[in-house]
Order: C-alpha cells, then sequence, then structure tokens
C-alpha cells in the first residue's frame, strides 16, 4: 500500500465530485417530478411558471454544458494544479512529442510512443465497434434518433474521459495500474447507480442503447490505459466512437 500523505485527499476529493454529481441528479429528477404533478393544476404558482420557462429557455443548455466541462474537467484541474494532489502520470497526462525539443532522442521516442499508442487505440475501437454491432444485432427494436456530430462527440469525451481517469488516479497510485485500473471502474458505477435518471434511462428503451454504450466507453477507456496511459489518445478515441455511434 502506498503511504502517500495526499491519498486521504483524493478520497475527499473523489467523494466530494460523486457527492456533486448525485446531488445534482436528484435534484433535476424531483423538479422534474414536481413540474409532472403540478402541470394538470389550472393556476400554476409562480415557481412552476419560472421552473417551466427556465426548461424551455433556448440558452439552457449551453449553461448546463458549460457547468458540465466545468465540473469534469475543473475538479480534476484544482486538485492537481491547485493542491498536488493528484499526479500526472496517474491520470495519463502524457506530454506532447513537439513539447521536447531537446536534442537527445527523447522526441524521437515520445513519437514512437505515441505511435504504438494510437495503434493500440484503433485496435481496440475495431473491437469495440464490433461488439457494438453485435449487440445491436441481437437486440433489434426502436432506439433513440442518433445526431453523428463530432463537435458533440468530443464535447462528450472531455467530459468523461477526464472525470473517469481522475476517478481512476488514486487506485493506480494504491494497487498499481493493471488492478486499479479496473478497481477505478468502481466510483464510476457508484455514481451512475446513485443517480436517478440511469435508472430512469435505462426503463427506456429509446435511451437505455445509448446508457449502455457510453459504459461500454468507461470499458475501452480502462483498457486504453491499461495498454497505453495516454488520457490524449483516449479522448480521441472517445471522440471518434462517440461520433460513430452518435453518443
Amino acid at each position: 500500500m502506498n503511504a502517500d500523505p495526499s491519498l486521504q485527499e483524493r478520497w475527499l476529493w473523489l467523494a466530494g465530485s460523486i457527492a456533486l454529481a448525485v446531488l445534482v441528479s436528484w435534484t433535476r429528477w424531483l423538479l422534474d417530478g414536481y413540474l409532472a404533478r403540478t402541470k394538470q393544476e389550472p393556476s400554476p404558482k409562480t415557481f412552476t411558471q419560472w421552473l417551466n420557462a427556465l426548461r424551455t429557455w433556448p440558452g439552457l443548455p449551453w449553461i448546463a454544458h458549460a457547468f458540465r466541462l466545468i465540473y469534469a474537467i475543473g475538479i480534476p484541474a484544482a486538485a492537481l494544479l491547485g493542491r498536488g494532489a493528484l499526479r500526472e502520470s496517474g491520470l495519463g497526462l502524457q506530454p506532447f512529442p513537439w513539447s521536447e525539443l531537446t536534442g537527445n532522442g527523447a522526441a524521437a521516442a515520445l513519437w514512437q510512443d505515441w505511435m504504438q499508442d494510437m495503434i493500440r487505440a484503433a485496435g481496440l475501437m475495431a473491437i469495440g465497434l464490433v461488439v457494438v454491432l453485435l449487440a445491436h444485432r441481437a437486440t433489434p427494436g426502436k432506439r433513440e434518433k442518433k445526431r453523428h456530430d463530432f463537435v458533440l462527440a468530443m464535447r462528450e469525451a472531455l467530459i468523461f474521459e477526464p472525470h473517469w481517469a481522475f476517478y481512476r488516479e488514486p487506485f493506480v497510485l494504491l494497487w498499481g495500474i493493471e488492478t486499479g485500473t479496473w478497481l477505478g471502474l468502481l466510483p464510476v458505477i457508484v455514481e451512475a447507480l446513485a443517480k436517478p435518471d440511469t435508472w430512469q434511462g435505462l426503463k427506456d428503451s429509446e435511451i437505455a442503447p445509448a446508457i449502455l454504450e457510453r459504459a461500454g466507453l468507461a470499458v475501452l477507456s480502462a483498457l486504453l490505459f491499461l495498454t497505453t496511459q495516454n488520457l490524449w489518445v483516449a479522448i480521441a478515441a472517445d471522440s471518434i466512437l462517440g461520433w460513430i455511434l452518435g453518443l
């Protein structure tokens, strides 16, 4: 077991992140239930009118996704840069080849490492696509309409991949890459199962496939970390697969 003095702080950051995500999910679910119950009232209260106006406001998605990005990237960035409670290697923050400007061959070695990482990622992406296609053929039925938008897929990758890396880091520190990577999926599972919208989505035959595909990307992210320890490659792979799958 690693005796890193910042380990306790790591767990506090992780627990706080899960608590915040679950709190927001439950608050939204309770507000949606409140609006559903008051929808038939002949004279809705001002609070209900305000909530309905907020839900239909065109700018709400932009604000919501901005806060998602701040939450997913801001919390680990604060822990890493502000407190020094995380390690760049544990997150998979590999240096870019062009950032190594020395003449001692380090840049060439980095380029070779990146090429190997991208080849491994391409192989895992191909396997993942085959699995998804086979699952779709085995479970025919109506599905949610997909939007194959690369910008949206990249946005989701920038939200999920750093978030998963943040949850994985203390487990990797304690138990090493092989065991810690898989144990790092535990907080992801706990967070997902504690959210009411996960259960609600799994009951909807149109939304459930997207939830399961995102879960599959979490497993793929773990496999990519095992083979590359490169968060940037994981973000790129998630973006491409999310675009293909319409997530």
